[in-house]
C-alpha cells in the first residue's frame, strides 16, 4: 500500500503559543488535545482561532450503519515535546490515532485543538491538516499514522 501524505499548517493562535514559550503545556497529562475530522467545505483561515469557528465542518458518521460505529473525534495519547539541542529543533510527538475498526466516513481535513473544559467552543485551534484528497473508510479501519518525527517540528 502506498504511503499517503498530508500537509500540516499552524493556526495563528497556536503559533502565538509557540512564540510565547507555552508549548510545553501541551504535554501535560490534564491537557486534552483532540483531533476532529472535517468535510471538504472547510478552508484554512488564519483568522479562525477557536473550535466555534470551524465546528460546523466536522464530519458525521453515516446513519445507515450501526450507531456504535459512528465517527467521534479522538484525543491524542502520550503527547511529548522533545528538544533536540544538537539540531536545534523542537518536536511534538504523540501516538498514532484510530477512529475505529469498522467505521464508515469520509474526510478531507483534520483540525487539532486544545480542549477547553469549561466551554468546548472556546477551545483554541492548533493545527489544520490537509489530507490532500478525500479519505474514506467503508465499514473499515480509519487511522492516522504520524511521521516518525512526530506531528510537527520547528527549527529554531
Amino acid at each position: 500500500m502506498a504511503e499517503e501524505t498530508a500537509t500540516i499548517h499552524g493556526y495563528g493562535s497556536f503559533i502565538e503559543k509557540v512564540f510565547d514559550g507555552k508549548l510545553e503545556s501541551l504535554q501535560a497529562v490534564d491537557t486534552v488535545v483532540r483531533c476532529a475530522l472535517m468535510d471538504e467545505n472547510l478552508t484554512h483561515e488564519q483568522s479562525d482561532r477557536y473550535w466555534l469557528d470551524v465546528k460546523t465542518h466536522e464530519i458525521e458518521g453515516r446513519e445507515d450503519y450501526d450507531p456504535e460505529d459512528h465517527y467521534s473525534p479522538v484525543d491524542l495519547e502520550n503527547k511529548e515535546i522533545f528538544f533536540d539541542e544538537q539540531e536545534k529543533e523542537i518536536y511534538f510527538r504523540a501516538d498514532n490515532i484510530t477512529y475505529g475498526d469498522e467505521v464508515t466516513l469520509t474526510a478531507s481535513y483534520m483540525v487539532i485543538f486544545v480542549v477547553d473544559d469549561e466551554n468546548i467552543d472556546d477551545s483554541p485551534l492548533m493545527l489544520f491538516v490537509d489530507l490532500e484528497e478525500e479519505r474514506s473508510s467503508l465499514n473499515g479501519r480509519f487511522e492516522v499514522n504520524w511521521h516518525e518525527d512526530g506531528l510537527f517540528y520547528i527549527s529554531i
